[in-house]
């Protein structure tokens, strides 16, 4: 039954049900068992391997739920593992079952087999395995593939760049072996497939993504067709040396100033359909202090009001660079409107020159584009000079837990790299930044409205901070995708239970961040980014708890033997945060520099560091 735990309505914004992960073990490999899947696939502190699920696509490339599994055995020992069990999936017309089965052995070696089944005529992509890998991990590493014959052979050479590549990173594969670490050798085996591996941080997501597709006849699927297929971790030099376990505490440290980097600017979205704000919400935009709003030109004149009366600047989101356009820039700027940026969605370079003509000294850039995976039109907007680029930010393209969200709080590094790359400058406008599907699932999402919005939110603009981004836009000023609450079609507990005006923790979280932009970045170092990261100014710190557990922490390069003050965001401060209310102050004891900080799940922690 799901759990009416006043926590998870903060956590999550909704009642959830118990979800049982198993520990397992392949001699000394590490996992968890969790959803049917194989997660944190571990040796000591190295990470093999993000994820390993099976996924039943549908005819829109959505992965079919629910899925009812029965004959579950597990068999989890200190040094072996082995589970079985079969699975139903069904969603519209999608009607698949599967047996599957994963199998840990003492020489390190993992199995996950499927057998499956098309118990009913429907249309798909894709169905099979998918392996994730960690980018962080891979990064800046060669790999070594073996396929279909190439004239150079069977086997190819390639590298897990650093910056972000086309979306296909190798296809036709039936195996890749590379080192996630010195000394560290993996090979994964696919059978019974057709493989490929794509580059997920196109989508703001922090994985290399190895996809089997099992060899069904798509996308017409036939009642009764059956296929199998393996994906196999093995040490083709057998295991290493016994590595280090994953350190329980988390280090934090703050480092010294960067030369010529700030806090960039943080602004909120304003859609025509929020206009026009009332007064108690106009109050509380103000008390955000949002650096700037993003509005589509043909709301530009009733947004003025708006961003003169909460202080922000405008950043004004154009078609073109056509008569009408220019006009209308050019009444902003006469009125008085303080243009920050001008976004051109589709930028030539007539347009751009048109609008720089009306908007002196404005940047113009573009092309606003929905994520980095449009990389034709980001390279577009470079081709036509663009002054910075554009595009929007969501964790949830391809995978919809909880766990994903938090760990794609990472996606938007190596975007930022690239965009540097492609224009040969830092400047880089990023957003909006929103748990808002964008693909198969309508509606909002009940996170949004949590302190798992706060905590992802606040690992982006971690990556953004440290990727020199010229600004960053999350979210929206009101409603189901804002930081103010509105009632709508959508109950949203508690919200709709008390009749004061009410906010989401991400107002919170922007509120306390707000008040730091300008002021200069310090280096922020993490010892395992995808538990906690940290944002680091002069006389401030954010850390970042990017899980649903509790975390220890400790923070160092705080400075001298004192007491410096913090502001949570977290389940414990959560009914006062709703109401518009800062979350009160407490003290912590620094000594020798350093202090150890015990995280709520999914925490925000605002650190008044001695040197402020």
């Amino acid at each position: 039954m799901p759990s009416t735990d006043h926590s998870n309505i903060a956590l999550f914004g909704e009642p959830r049900a118990d979800t049982k992960t198993i520990e397992g073990r392949a001699g000394p490999v590490t996992f968890q068992f969790t959803d049917l899947s194989l997660r944190h696939i571990r040796l000591g502190e190295v990470e093999l391997a993000r994820r390993i699920y099976f996924a039943v696509r549908t005819d829109d490339w959505d992965t079919a739920y629910p899925v009812t599994v029965k004959d579950l055995q597990i068999c989890a020992t200190r040094r072996s593992f082995e589970a079985t069990w079969v699975a139903h999936c069904r969603r519209g017309d999608a009607d698949y079952q599967w047996k599957g089965c994963v199998h840990g052995r003492q020489d390190g070696s993992i199995t996950f087999a499927v057998d499956g089944q098309v118990l009913a005529p429907f249309r798909s992509p894709r169905i099979g395995l998918n392996a994730l890998l960690g980018a962080d991990t891979c990064a800046g590493r060669m790999f070594e593939l073996t396929g279909r014959p190439t004239p150079q052979g069977t086997v190819r050479y390639h590298e897990f760049t650093r910056l972000v590549p086309r979306t296909i990173v190798a296809d036709s594969l039936d195996s890749i072996r590379f080192c996630p670490a010195d000394g560290v050798d993996t090979a994964w085996h696919f059978t019974g497939s057709d493989t490929s591996m794509e580059d997920q941080r196109n989508w703001a997501e922090s994985t290399y993504k190895i996809f089997a597709a099992m060899t069904h006849g798509y996308p017409d699927l036939p009642d009764g067709q059956r296929g199998s297929q393996t994906v196999t971790l093995t040490f083709p030099r057998g295991l290493p040396p016994r590595r280090r376990p994953r350190r329980p505490v988390i280090e934090l440290k703050t480092g010294a100033l960067l030369r010529e980097a700030a806090m960039p600017p943080v602004g909120v979205e304003l859609h025509p359909d929020e206009l026009p704000l009332s007064e108690k919400e106009l109050v509380l935009l103000r008390r955000a202090a949002p650096a700037h709003l993003s509005v589509p030109i043909d709301t530009a004149p009733a947004a003025t009001a708006v961003a003169k009366a909460v202080g922000a600047r405008l950043i004004a989101v154009v078609p073109d660079g056509s008569d009408a356009t220019a006009i209308a820039i050019q009444q902003l700027v006469e009125t008085g409107s303080d243009l920050a940026a001008i976004q051109c969605t589709a930028p030539t370079s007539k347009d751009l020159q048109r609008l720089r003509s009306v908007a002196m000294g404005v940047p113009v850039g573009g092309p606003a584009a929905t994520d980095f995976g449009q990389r034709p039109s980001l390279r577009a907007a470079v081709d036509a000079g663009a002054d910075f680029l554009s595009w929007g930010v969501a964790p949830n393209m391809h995978l919809e837990d909880d766990e994903t969200f938090l760990e794609n709080a990472r996606g938007p590094a190596a975007q930022l790299a690239t965009a540097r790359y492609l224009l040969g400058h830092d400047g880089a406008v990023v957003g909006p930044v929103h748990l808002r599907p964008e693909y198969t699932r309508p509606g909002p999402d009940p996170r949004h409205a949590a302190l798992l919005a706060a905590a992802y939110a606040g690992g982006v603009l971690c990556c953004l901070a440290a990727g020199r981004a010229a600004a960053g836009t999350f979210f929206a000023a009101t409603g189901e995708h804002g930081l103010i609450h509105r009632r709508s079609g959508a109950t949203r507990t508690p919200y709709d239970h008390d009749g004061a005006t009410q906010v989401y923790p991400i107002y919170t979280w922007l509120k306390l961040v707000g008040a730091w932009q300008g002021r200069p970045l310090r280096r922020a170092s993490t010892s395992d980014p995808l538990r906690a990261t940290l944002l680091a100014v002069d006389g401030g710190a954010m850390v970042v708890n990017l899980t649903t557990k509790t975390q220890q922490v400790r923070l160092r390069g705080l400075g001298s033997n004192t007491s410096a003050k913090v502001r949570t965001v977290a389940a414990s401060t959560f009914d006062t945060i709703r109401h518009g209310e800062d979350p009160p102050p407490t003290s912590i004891h620094v000594t020798r520099g350093r202090a150890d900080l015990e995280l709520e799940p999914c925490a925000v922690v605002f650190v008044a560091t001695p040197n402020a």
